[in-house]
This record gives structure tokens, C-alpha cells and sequence, in this order.
């Protein structure tokens, strides 16, 4: 089955780029850490922010010249830099998925325990809500008994995966379902997608800034007779070339997240095949549906029941992209 690489221009951010990062923050001499930033962390800065507005289209500017945006996006990304630390991100995903459930302690552990009067005498535990409210009993229970994840790790700039595991293991069993997941899920951050999400975050918030702006100063005439803006029914719709674009942005979106959408492998080889079609749609004369269905069922045989399952899943994700575009003038097709 065809697999389209999984972001091929992505070796101008490498692991030296993310060791350059943590280098450049803890180095306090100014001259030593603009060297670090020239040699090492400029460039890769510079690719990323141009690789991200011309993916997800962020056309919507100020500037003529998109480096002069480009310029402005490093810039903020500067001051975001002394933020990538390992131990701190873990630590704040940690409170998101634990303490802000169970209140940074534990009332499993405190189930485990024998509660006794002054006396000696055994007494019933108390519900989970009296012992949140009982602040003096439930700080006897902390959830953490190793203390803090940055305490665990010494407040270490680059931690491994093996020690993520070893913190979360003794919690594994006295926290919920979801919890587990999530924490499972967990992996040192790393320094393409932690400074990618930020990039994606203030174009869409700038994009969208301009973007109001422009409609806002536009005439009604101008809003009906433009695929700039919004649209409605009877408005214009984009161009062929612009569809096709958009459609080529799809595909690729599904080739890269296709078993995160279809995880089992009979739906990611159905998936594929309908992709086929989008692939070969300028050499396919014939659109009749039965003829698209007998076309697909060649490739693989597959039962037509789950050609329109598939199919429906395809469609779904497409006109939500789709409506996206049309209505914020940039594509939201970011890797699951």
C-alpha cells in the first residue's frame, strides 16, 4: 500500500537543534549564547516558521514579504525560548492530567488505611468528598510521595523517557482509566513540535486578526465577489486550481494520519484506495458511483458496506477541513 513519507522536510530540525535550545538557555554569557543562536537555532527557526504559512496557508498578512513575518514570528519566538524545559513541561501536563482530578492527593491510599478513634477503636473511612474537605487528613495522603516531578528529576533541563515511566508507575494503579492513558501517553517534549504548536498559534491568532480586519473594511461588493472572504451559497466558490490545492493538502493529511483515523489495517487499505482516486482524479473520465465502486473493490476486493463506511469517515473529515478554509482563509490540517 502507498505511504507518503512522514514529513520529509523536517531534517532542518533535528536533535541537535533541540540540544542547541536547552545549551542556549542555561548558558549565561550573551556573546556565547548569540553564537549558539547563529550557528544552531536561526536557521532551523527560519524553515519552520516558513514551512508552517505556506502548509496551513497564512496568507492574511500585513507585510508583502512574508520573510519580514517570518522575522517577527522568531522574534516572539525568542522570548518563548527559556520555556522549553523538560522537567517543567512534564510537570505541567502531570497537574493537568492528575492534580486538577484528584487535588494533588490520594484517596485511594487512604482507603488502604484503618482508621482509628483516639481510643484505638477502628472507625468507617469517610466519603471521598469529607476527606477533600478534611484538608488536615487528606495532606496525610499526598499524591505524589516522591514528591514533585521536578523534584524527582533534580529541575534537569533534558529528561529520558525511562524516567517518566519510573515516576508514573507507583500512580498507575490509584488513578482512573483515562488518567492511566494519558499518562502512559507521556514522552519527553520535543523541541520541533513544542515551538511548531506556538508558531501555528500566533499566525492563526494574527491571521484571524487580519482577516476580520480586511472584511470588516471591505465593501459588500467586494465580501460576494471574493473567495478572500467568507462565503455563502451563492457566492463564489474558489477556483479549480485553488480546490486542487486543497484536495493535494488532503491527501497528504490522510497518508500522514491515516492509522491514527483508521487504525484497523483492512480500513487504512480501504482509505487508501478512495485516496488513489483522489491521487488519479485528473486521468478518471468516468464519476458514475457504481463504476468508482467496482474501480476500488478491484484494488483490494473489499466489501461495498465497508467502501461506504469508509467513505462517509473520508467525507466527514473533508467538508470540516473544507468549511474551515472557506471561512478562516487557512488550512487546518495539522499531524494527529
Amino acid at each position: 500500500m502507498k505511504r507518503t513519507s512522514k514529513n520529509p522536510n523536517r531534517n532542518y530540525f533535528t536533535q541537535e537543534t533541540e540540544d542547541a535550545i536547552l545549551l542556549y538557555n542555561k548558558t549565561e554569557s550573551p556573546n556565547q549564547r548569540s553564537k549558539i543562536y547563529s550557528k544552531e537555532i536561526h536557521y532551523p527557526f527560519f524553515k519552520l516558521t516558513q514551512n508552517i504559512i505556506h502548509t496551513f496557508k497564512f496568507y492574511n498578512t500585513e507585510v508583502e514579504d512574508l520573510e519580514h513575518l517570518q522575522h517577527e514570528i522568531i522574534v516572539f519566538l525568542l522570548g518563548k525560548m527559556h520555556l522549553y524545559h523538560h522537567s517543567k513541561s512534564i510537570d505541567v501536563r502531570l497537574n493537568k492530567i492528575i492534580n486538577n482530578k484528584y487535588q494533588n492527593v490520594s484517596y485511594e491510599n487512604y482507603l488502604k488505611t484503618t482508621p482509628t478513634s483516639e481510643k484505638n477503636e477502628p472507625l468507617p473511612h469517610l466519603s471521598k468528598e469529607e476527606f477533600l474537605q478534611d484538608k488536615k487528613l487528606s495532606s496525610k495522603y499526598p499524591l505524589y510521595p516522591k514528591g514533585s516531578f521536578l523534584q524527582y528529576t533534580n529541575n534537569a533541563d533534558k529528561i529520558s523517557h525511562q524516567q517518566i515511566k519510573d515516576f508514573i508507575k507507583d500512580y498507575l494503579d490509584i488513578v482512573c482509566d483515562d488518567c492511566k492513558k494519558e499518562l502512559k501517553l507521556l514522552t519527553p517534549p520535543k523541541a520541533y513540535s513544542y515551538f511548531g504548536t506556538i508558531v501555528k498559534r500566533w499566525l492563526i491568532n494574527y491571521n484571524t486578526k487580519n482577516y476580520n480586519t480586511k472584511v470588516n473594511a471591505s465593501s459588500i461588493d467586494d465580501l460576494s465577489q471574493s473567495i478572500d472572504y467568507s462565503y455563502s451559497i451563492d457566492s463564489k466558490l474558489p477556483s479549480t486550481e485553488q480546490l486542487s490545492n486543497f484536495i493535494d493538502d488532503f491527501i497528504n493529511y490522510i497518508d500522514i494520519n491515516l492509522y491514527n483515523f483508521f487504525p484497523k489495517s483492512n480500513d487504512a487499505q480501504v482509505a487508501d484506495a478512495i485516496l488513489e482516486l483522489f491521487r488519479k482524479r485528473e486521468y478518471i473520465d468516468v464519476f458514475n458511483k457504481k463504476a468508482l465502486y467496482i474501480y476500488i473493490r478491484e484494488q483490494g476486493d473489499f466489501k461495498a458496506q465497508k467502501i461506504t463506511k469508509i467513505s462517509d469517515t473520508l467525507s466527514e473529515i473533508f467538508e470540516e477541513k473544507y468549511i474551515f478554509y472557506l471561512e478562516n482563509g487557512y488550512v487546518d490540517f495539522e499531524e494527529l
